[in-house]
Order: C-alpha cells, then sequence, then structure tokens
C-alpha cells in the first residue's frame, strides 16, 4: 500500500495545533513534511519549501486566524495552487478552524472544519484517500466488542465495489481518553489511601501505574493505527487470494472477528491490572469495565481476577472442545522480506502424526495447513504478536519499521514445538 506524502502548513504561532495535526497525520500513514522536522539551520527555506510541495501529494493547509495574516502560510498556498493547476503538484486541503473565515484564494476549495481538540479531523482522511474504500469499524459501546453483522454490510458494500484499495478507521469511543482518566483516579486514590491507611498501598504502586500510563499518548493511538494497518493489508490479501466473492465475505468476517478478539486481549494483558476493571466501573467507565472483564478469569489459588492466559484466549477463538489440547507451533520467517519469527497454536487432536513428525522439522506452512485455517484462525494470532511487540515494545506505527509482518503462508516456514 503506497504511502501518501504530505506538505503541513500552518502559522507558527499556531505550532501547539499544528503539532498535534502532524501526530494524527502520522498515525494515519501518512508521511508528512513538516518544518520542525524537516529544516535545519542554514538550510534555505525557498529551496526546502519548494522541493517539500513538489514532492507531496497533498497540501494540507490550517486556516486560523493567524495563518490568513502569515506571509510564508500564503506563499506555500500559492505555490501549491498554481503546481495543482497545472497537474504536477498537491492537492491543496484546506483544514479550518472552526469559525475562521476562509481566504478568497481558496474560496472554491471544499474545507475541512476542526476544532482545537481535533473534533473534525476524521473527514480527511476520505480527502486522502479518494481512491481507497473507507471501511468503517464500529464496535459495541457497551464493551467494544465487535459489531459484526455491521462489519458484513460494509464488507459487502466494498465487494459490491470498484475500489482495490481499502482504508480502515475504527470508531474506539473515546478509548485511549477514558483509560488516561482512570489511571489518573487510580493513581489519585492510591496515594490518598496510602495516606490515610499506612496498611494501605504502598507508594510503589501508584509511582508503578504512573510509570505506565506516562506511555499511554503514545502506545493507545499507535496501537489502533497498527490494528487498522494489519486489517487493511490482510483484508486486501484474502480477497486477492480467494477473490472478490460471497464466500470470501464470510473468511475475511471471520478473520476480522478473531483478528479483534486477539488484539482486544494483548491489549488488555498490557493494562494488566486485576483492579483495573473495579476502579473503571468505579469511575463511571462501565464499558471499559465490561471490555476488560471480557479477558477476566477467577484464580482460585489467590482468589482475585486476573487476565487470562494466551492459550485460555485462543481456545475462545477456536472452534475445539474444552479437553482438547493445543499445539504450539513456530513459523521461522524469511529473512530476506525482512519478516519477525512468531507462534501460534492449533488444535493437537486435529494434527495427524505425521503432521507433527513433519512439524519437527522445517517445512511449507500450506504441507498442513489449509489457507482457510491460515487466514481464519492462524493468522490473526500471528498478527496480534507483531502488534503487541511493534506497538508496546518498539512504541512505533508499523508503517515506520524496518521490518514486517508476513500475510502469505509462502513468507514462513514451520518448526513445532513440544
Amino acid at each position: 500500500m503506497k504511502r501518501i506524502k504530505s506538505f503541513l502548513s500552518y502559522s507558527s504561532a499556531d505550532s501547539v495545533l499544528a503539532d498535534k495535526i502532524f501526530r494524527w497525520l502520522q498515525n494515519q500513514a501518512i508521511s508528512v513534511w513538516f518544518d520542525k522536522v524537516k529544516l535545519r539551520s542554514g538550510d534555505s527555506l525557498l529551496q526546502k519549501i519548494a522541493t517539500g510541495i513538489s514532492d507531496s501529494d497533498f497540501l494540507i493547509v490550517l486556516i486560523t486566524e493567524n495563518s490568513v495574516n502569515s506571509h510564508w502560510v500564503m506563499y506555500e498556498l500559492e505555490t501549491a495552487l498554481s503546481r495543482e493547476m497545472s497537474g504536477k503538484g498537491p492537492k491543496v486541503i484546506p483544514l479550518r478552524v472552526r469559525n475562521t473565515e476562509i481566504p478568497t484564494i481558496i474560496a472554491n476549495k471544499i474545507y475541512i472544519t476542526i476544532d482545537e481538540n481535533l473534533s473534525g479531523i476524521d473527514e480527511i482522511i476520505p480527502a486522502i484517500f479518494r481512491e481507497s474504500f473507507i471501511l468503517d469499524i464500529s464496535l459495541s459501546s457497551n464493551d467494544l466488542n465487535l459489531m459484526v453483522n455491521d462489519l458484513k454490510e460494509k464488507l459487502h458494500e466494498y465487494y459490491r465495489s470498484d475500489y482495490k484499495d481499502l482504508k480502515v478507521r475504527i470508531c474506539s469511543h473515546g478509548f485511549n481518553e477514558k483509560i488516561t482518566k482512570i489511571a489518573e483516579s487510580m493513581i489519585e486514590e492510591v496515594i490518598q489511601l496510602g495516606k490515610n491507611d499506612p496498611g494501605g498501598y504502598p507508594p510503589q504502586v501508584a509511582t508503578q501505574i504512573r510509570r505506565k500510563s506516562d506511555n499511554f499518548f503514545i502506545t493507545l493511538p499507535i496501537f489502533w493505527c497498527n490494528l487498522s494497518y494489519l486489517l487493511e493489508i490482510s483484508i486486501t490479501e484474502i480477497f486477492r487470494h480467494f477473490g472478490r466473492n460471497l464466500d470470501t465475505l464470510g473468511i475475511v468476517s471471520e478473520f476480522v472477528k478473531n483478528m479483534f478478539h486477539h488484539a482486544h486481549y494483548i491489549l488488555s494483558k498490557y493494562l494488566e491490572s486485576a483492579i483495573f476493571p473495579i476502579y473503571a466501573e468505579k469511575f463511571g467507565h462501565n464499558d471499559i469495565a465490561n471490555f476488560m472483564n471480557r479477558f477476566m478469569v477467577l484464580d482460585e489459588e489467590n482468589e482475585v481476577n486476573v487476565i487470562m492466559d494466551e492459550k485460555s484466549c485462543v481456545r475462545d477463538m477456536l472452534p475445539i472442545g474444552e479437553n482438547e489440547s493445543l499445539f504450539e507451533i513456530e513459523i521461522g520467517a524469511n529473512p530476506n522480506k525482512k519478516i519477525k519469527t512468531s507462534r501460534f497454536y492449533l488444535p493437537r487432536d486435529k494434527i495427524s502424526k505425521n503432521d507433527i513428525m513433519m512439524l519437527q522439522c522445517r517445512c511449507h506452512p500450506s504441507d498442513i495447513i489449509d489457507y482457510y485455517t491460515w487466514y481464519v484462525y492462524c493468522l490473526p494470532q500471528v498478527l496480534s504478536r507483531f502488534l503487541f511487540w511493534t506497538t508496546f515494545r518498539d512504541g512505533k506505527p508499523i508503517h515506520e519499521l524496518d521490518y514486517f509482518v508476513g500475510i502469505k503462508m509462502d513468507d514462513y516456514d514451520l518448526v513445532g514445538l513440544p
């Protein structure tokens, strides 16, 4: 999938808002020419700006009271418009802060209105990805579970359309903001309880919560960004492999459902606090409590609720009985493609002794796994592991990493683990 390039034009007086827009665009897999990143002391402003504009697909101009009076913003805008008219430059997209008057020079342009908190900026996605089908994935406002019927309807729209590319947007119902607020409330209460009760929570508990929550503003947006990206490339590949037909719609639906199940599990695992659902409910965020409780089990020995282990999560996803054991399989990735090794689980009772012998040696995945099983059950596990490491260990959007995740079985060899 081609990475879109854009040029962000703004007044220096609006640098705080421009920083937010820059980060948001980056998290949508959009490369951004941003003066704070691109310019260094001694650079020629005119030359660098001209090159940045000519190399971009879009010029996004932030329209505020400050920018309409900025010489540099008007210069960048005029340069981009002249190139756009000649067919050799970027398309201009005005991003207007609410109640700001649009300059005459772009009065004929359709603009996008945003607030200081970036409300409304989502509309830039169909403007930029105009040649892609925008797949809006809805999650339940009660527990953030996938709305499967809604997904099937929208996939059917994509199936009937002429679009070849796909862009995924996920409505997470303010998940990031809610999690941050809950963590802050937890810290305040833990500190207060420690002051009032010498036998209460030690100071280290608040420090531990603070240490993790300090990274929420980085990791949580990247999680949803990376999940969207993995869904885009996977759905595209599944339709490519099986063809655009009604049977493939069912396969894609099952894949997306299982992908969300496993991805939500690793997100809960990252939050990994048994008291989190209690505090979420206490502070009025029942949807977050319900989300976490989907993956909580009782630790009978210590009589507390804890996050389930990964095998239990996979069991919920796989169509197997309670007594069936799971066979763990390591997949050795193709280093020439810069793809990372991972692993997944399959029902042991469904693998023959001959297959198990093959798994002890290197073999090709298609020798023992059919393509339906790969895409619907194996791939969500592989992608979720990749999602966890890239988001919560590397802390980067996938499109900025120098290694990849394999979608096709051709990307891997297999080695069975005992």
